[in-house]
Formats: structure tokens, sequence, C-alpha cells
């Protein structure tokens, strides 16, 4: 990686960018894993996935929100952040309210992921909210953005093949799992 400031800056060491994880995504307990997820960061309040790439986290950041949209039928920042971001660990009205603010729309306003840009908007915020100490730098976010739209159909199809079998039985296709992750079982209980 190279160095595109001209000093080390402070948050080098924060913990999303040591990760190349702007999210600071967890990792995926079932099938399929994040693309481009290489190890785990094991820490106090992880386990967090770290990625190859920073393009490759926020690749993982875009599927997300496919999943929690397509899949979880979470459609509005505020179903999808209250399962991101449960009450358990954050703020959670402060982090739709940040996150909306910007996008100039409000919690309750359904959206669509697969528009890039609005993504990429988001993604954005969702960043800001997670450190906000940290610049992250345009072009990694355009590259990840374009990743997730590449990754999105094998992830959907992997993902959905996971799912059609858990230890009780068929499960529906859009509905998360129990087994699965904290995330999933947090959709289950927002609501779709």
């Amino acid at each position: 990686m190279t160095n595109a400031y001209p000093e080390t800056p402070a948050w080098i060491h924060e913990r999303p960018f040591r990760n190349f994880n702007p999210l600071d995504l967890r990792p995926r307990a079932q099938p399929p894993k994040w693309p481009g997820q290489t190890a785990l960061d094991t820490a106090p309040g992880g386990p967090f996935a770290i990625f190859a790439s920073i393009a490759d986290g926020w690749a993982a950041g875009g599927l997300w929100l496919m999943m929690a949209h397509d899949l979880w039928g979470l459609v509005t920042p505020r179903k999808m952040i209250t399962t991101f971001a449960p009450w358990t660990e954050n703020n959670t009205d402060a982090y739709i309210a940040t996150v909306c603010k910007p996008l100039g729309i409000t919690g309750d306003t359904p959206v669509n992921p697969h528009d890039p840009m609005f993504r990429r908007a988001m993604l954005r915020a969702m960043a800001h909210v997670e450190d906000y100490k940290v610049v992250w730098e345009a072009a990694p976010l355009d590259s990840g953005n374009l990743l997730a739209d590449a990754r999105w159909t094998q992830f959907r199809a992997d993902y959905l093949a996971g799912q059609a079998v858990s230890p009780r039985g068929r499960v529906s296709a859009s509905a998360p799992d129990p087994d699965n992750s904290a995330d999933e079982l947090n959709a289950k209980q927002v609501g779709a």
C-alpha cells in the first residue's frame, strides 16, 4: 500500500482503515463469506472482517446493503441501520440521522442500493459514522462500488443456496436464517 499522504495521519491505525473494512463489517457466520475477506480481527469488540484491499471492503459493504434490501426486505435506511447497528451496540437513532442527512432523505424513505450513486453515498455516510477520523480516498470507494455490482449475482446465488436448508429444515429465501449471523437475526427481529 502506498501512502498518498505527505505525512502519516494518526487515523491510519484506526481499525476500519487497518482492516480495509470501512463499515467495520463482521465476518459472515454462514456461506457465503465476504468476497475479498482474508482474515479476522479478534480484538475486543470483534470479530471484524479483514479484507485484501480497501476496494474489497467497500464492495462487501455494498453487498451488505443489497442483501439487506433484496433478501431481507429492509427497504429503508431505518430498517437497514437498525439491523446493521442495533441499539445494543450503537446510538441507532443518531446513526440513522447522520447517514440520512447528507443523502437528503429520512430514515423511512424507501431506497434502492442497486443505484450505484445512491449506494456510494450511503456507504460513505455509514463509513463516516463507523469512524469519523478516517479520510477515505474516492478511488477505492469507486472501485469497490463497481466490484459490488460485479459480485452481486454470484453472492446472491451463493446466499440463497446456503439458506435453502438449515438444521431445522427448509427456510424461506427471503427471511434470514436465525442460525446465521447477528445481522440476519436482527433483520428478522426488525420485521422486513
